[in-house]
């Protein structure tokens, strides 16, 4: 989920919620302002970001991004909220990006490396071998 909630972050912007919902948008110069759904006022005194996707109460400091008006506003837990945006906005979960961690070389006994043991984040496991150009071939072809 952690994914497809800065997924959401990045790619909802905080006016669409603000429009989508009905929410008056007072422009003031280049600022962007709301009435605080978090509370009752008769001055706008939540100010949007839109470059940053982020908003911020004036009055009662809350801090919040698009996510979190939204479950605000149609009283959501912030699971159903990410849920409820990708499948409106149709904004998918990006798959973790792997990242080595670790490697381990197996090597002969005079010091040249056979092969290598690769650990990613998240979790895998997946060997390679040196090739004749420097590089890696992700096998075990010939290796003894």
């Amino acid at each position: 989920m952690k994914n497809g909630v800065k997924n959401i972050r990045d790619k909802l912007p905080i006016l669409q919620v603000a429009a989508d919902h009905g929410i008056q948008v007072e422009q003031k110069g280049n600022r962007y302002f709301i009435l605080c759904p978090k509370h009752t006022e008769k001055t706008a005194s939540a100010e949007l970001y839109p470059r940053q996707n982020k908003g911020h109460c004036h009055g009662c400091k809350w801090s919040f991004d698009s996510i979190d008006l939204w479950a605000l506003l149609n009283n959501y837990e912030l699971s159903e909220a990410v849920k409820e945006l990708s499948q409106k906005y149709n904004i998918q979960e990006e798959p973790p990006k792997k990242r080595i961690a670790a490697t381990y070389n197996y090597q002969d006994e005079l010091g040249n490396i056979l092969y290598q043991v690769i650990r990613n984040v998240p979790k895998g496991f997946y060997q390679r071998r040196p090739n004749n150009h420097g590089g890696w071939e992700n096998n075990l072809q010939g290796v003894q």
